[in-house]
């Protein structure tokens, strides 16, 4: 069954130097990235049949984006080149944790003008998964054509995956996100985010009396406003907390699951779409069973390789190097 990536696709300047801000780096490496584009390559990697629906330039950094996701093993025939802006970039800074931040150049750039009239019938055809996030809901044609294929989708039976992804830059206000993405809930059957994300959709509105910091620390303010979601649409809501696992919430289930090791974080860019890639692979492996199949065994187990993929991928720099394959990622049982 095929998986459907639709969104950003871009490059990523990675510094060489950690812990300076973007105005004292002095060199960079170019790197794949956007969201959906690494969590398509995490798919590859995994094995899954999946395609990216997506725009680049005409240029040569849209070639090697193009390239990237086929040497990976994503399908690429709806992937659409552009001359009419070129390919988007962003520059990253690190600070010592990994943790990072972004400057865009997306004025506009080929992703944002993805057009609506790329969701044709052999598009959603071959599709039983369907994977976007906010950043192509920021700006464009973009925009339209994301709201768009949520609700053909979630109106055709396709079974729909979204990534928060907030990033403040692209947005003119955190009120103005939060009510996007709260008008596309009816749409989206799985939902994750970062516990920063569910502070600020709880703010819409909540009842929960969260703030940022520890998952663990706040459980059942995490499970009220997880729950609050999901009565207006989603299946399951997923929230991670980046070395320390993640929180999930159906409305039969929930749970925690913590990170089963140790590791040095180098670069968290990929941490996020790598977790994604193993919860939208393991649920397209029981599409046919979707909601009822998402069982308390099945909902750790996810969770629990999930959680995994994101601790490998944060030992590489850069969004993909360290994306694990499917050999890689079950032979750490």
């Amino acid at each position: 069954m095929a998986i459907l990536a639709l969104g950003e696709i871009l490059i990523d300047f990675v510094p060489q130097q950690r812990g300076v801000g973007l105005d004292f780096v002095e060199d960079f490496k170019k790197r794949f990235g956007g969201a959906p584009a690494n969590a398509a390559v995490g798919l590859g990697r995994l094995e899954e049949d999946v395609y990216f629906l997506g725009q680049v330039g005409e240029d040569a950094f849209g070639l090697f984006l193009r390239e990237t996701l086929e040497n990976n093993g994503v399908k690429t025939d709806f992937l659409e080149m552009t001359g009419e802006a070129p390919t988007t970039l962003a520059f990253v800074s690190l600070e010592e944790s990994g943790e990072r931040d972004f400057i865009f150049y997306r004025q506009p750039g080929a992703d944002a003008l993805l057009s609506e009239d790329v969701l044709s019938e052999k598009v959603f055809d071959p599709t039983k998964v369907l994977l976007t996030g906010s950043v192509s809901l920021s700006s464009g044609p973009a925009a339209e054509t994301t709201e768009k294929a949520l609700a053909e989708a979630k109106k055709r039976g396709i079974i729909t995956c979204f990534d928060v992804n907030y990033r403040h830059f692209l947005w003119p206000g955190e009120e103005i996100f939060a009510d996007k993405i709260h008008s596309l809930l009816e749409h989206i059957d799985v939902l994750k985010m970062n516990l920063e994300e569910l502070v600020l959709l709880n703010g819409r509105g909540g009842e929960a009396d969260l703030e940022d910091g520890l998952l663990s620390a706040q459980a059942a303010e995490v499970e009220k406003a997880a729950d609050a979601l999901l009565k207006n649409g989603p299946e399951l809501v997923v929230i991670t907390s980046g070395s320390e696992g993640c929180f999930y919430k159906t409305g039969k289930a929930s749970g925690y699951v913590a990170v089963d090791s140790e590791v040095e974080a180098l670069d968290t860019t990929g941490a996020g779409d790598a977790f994604m890639a193993v919860l939208v692979s393991f649920i397209n492996d029981r599409a046919v069973d979707f909601p009822e199949g998402l069982t308390e065994e099945f909902l750790q187990e996810i969770m629990a390789f999930a959680n995994r993929a994101g601790a490998l991928t944060v030992e590489e720099y850069g969004a993909i190097r360290g994306l694990p394959s499917r050999r890689q990622l079950f032979s750490q049982e």
